[in-house]
Parts: structure tokens; sequence; C-alpha cells
């Protein structure tokens, strides 16, 4: 007798082994897209996260700047009525 099992044609049936690995190969494929796909997705978070960043620092700086900006425009419109109302009296030179 030899040393080959009489059910070896059920063990090795490659048709099916390669479709397997066909399939195997297939759902590899499928996440690695899906892979990308989010790799993609969170480089636009990322960007997105960073045009947010940029904005808050804006503000903030807006905040900083706000009061000086109200405070120079005060004292802007004070010289300004100073010099009409001294126009007016005649007190410029």
């Amino acid at each position: 007798m030899s040393d080959i099992p009489v059910d070896y044609r059920t063990r090795l049936d490659l048709a099916e082994l390669v479709a397997r690995i066909e399939r195997q190969q297939e759902e590899v494929r499928k996440f690695v897209s899906e892979r990308n796909k989010l790799d993609a997705e969170a480089a636009k978070l990322r960007a997105e996260e960073m045009k947010l960043q940029a904005e808050e620092r804006k503000l903030g700086r807006d905040r900083f700047l706000a009061p000086w900006l109200v405070i120079v425009a005060i004292i802007g419109g004070l010289i300004t009525i100073a010099a009409t109302i001294a126009h007016w009296k005649g007190w410029s030179g």
C-alpha cells in the first residue's frame, strides 16, 4: 500500500484553495481601501482642526485688541471734537 490517504483528493482541492485565497485577498483589498478612506478623512479632520486653531488664535488676538481699539477710537473722537470746537472758536493757529 502507498502512503497516500484515500481521501487526499478532498483534502487537496486546489481549486477551492485558490478560490479561498482569492476571497481573502479581495477582503484584504477592501480593508486596505477602507483604511485609505479613513486616512484621507483623518487628514481632512486634521486640516480642519488646524484651521479652527488658527481662527481661535485670531479671535484671541481680536479679544485682546478690541478694548485698545475702542480706547484709541474714543481718544481720536475726543481730539476731533476738541479740534472742531477750537476751530469754531478761532483758537486754532
